[in-house]
């Protein structure tokens, strides 16, 4: 017998994926025609990389698989999945890159990734990740510009907080989703006079496309790496594609 309630409610959560992807396609068009039209006179460096979201589920995105599993920490291992998708040939979802990686993917707790877990995980699919800190070199303006000039983005790790407090002070920047104030990967993918342009992995649903390229002025940027963020011991630090 055929359980058609169960039959319209599989429809109804199709339809939903659907709408949400159409959003996220049209908030992407949106940034792609932001960044053609507002800032091409000065955007010196810009690379094309997919989009991931942390809090993706499974899904596929122009015909590649997304599947994470919706948990805070797999920010390092969304960006790791861009980087990989954008170098190389390998299409890892954040949840391979999750396991490349060796994060815990169950039992209770975020299991944020560090520096050495993702390192690890690049070096699964072929890339070396190189640590920046004050320790050595500081992952500053000039590296990401560096970087972004050989056609290599950039894994940040902001403090989510403060760039949320600044982004808040302009009312043409995106704002973030949600609440969080902790450490923060994101992907550097570009950078003009103005405005440094990052795929921010903390979207999710409606808002996911608000991720992809998400715009933020170089000084709310700045004061997000520079802060030091709570568990994280300095600011400037990041990993770079050798």
């Amino acid at each position: 017998m055929i359980d058609i309630a169960g039959v319209v409610a599989s429809v109804q959560e199709r339809i939903e994926t659907i709408r949400d992807a159409i959003a996220s396609i049209e908030v992407m068009m949106e940034a792609l025609q932001i960044a053609d039209d507002a800032h091409a006179s000065d955007l010196t460096m810009l690379v094309s990389v997919p989009y991931r979201s942390q809090w993706d589920t499974p899904a596929f995105v122009d015909g590649v698989a997304v599947d994470a599993d919706a948990r805070r920490g797999d920010c390092g291992p969304a960006c790791l999945a861009m980087v990989v998708a954008g170098l190389t040939d390998y299409r890892p979802t954040v949840d391979e890159c999750g396991d490349a990686c060796g994060q815990p993917r169950s039992g209770a707790g975020s299991h944020y990734t560090n520096h050495a877990q993702l390192r690890k995980g690049a070096r699964a699919y072929g890339l070396t990740l190189v640590t920046r800190s004050p320790y050595s070199t500081p992952l500053d303006f000039a590296l990401i510009e560096q970087k972004l000039s050989e056609g290599k983005p950039s894994i940040a790790l902001i403090h989510y907080g403060v760039l949320g407090d600044r982004c808040a002070l302009y009312p043409d920047i995106v704002k973030n989703q949600d609440r969080y104030r902790g450490g923060h990967w994101v992907l550097v993918v570009g950078i003009d006079t103005d405005c440094v342009y990052i795929h921010d992995p903390d979207f999710a649903g409606s808002r996911r496309g608000d991720g992809f390229m998400r715009r933020v002025y170089r000084d709310a940027f700045d004061a997000a790496l520079a802060a030091v963020a709570p568990g994280c011991t300095r600011g400037y630090q990041g990993l770079i594609v050798a």
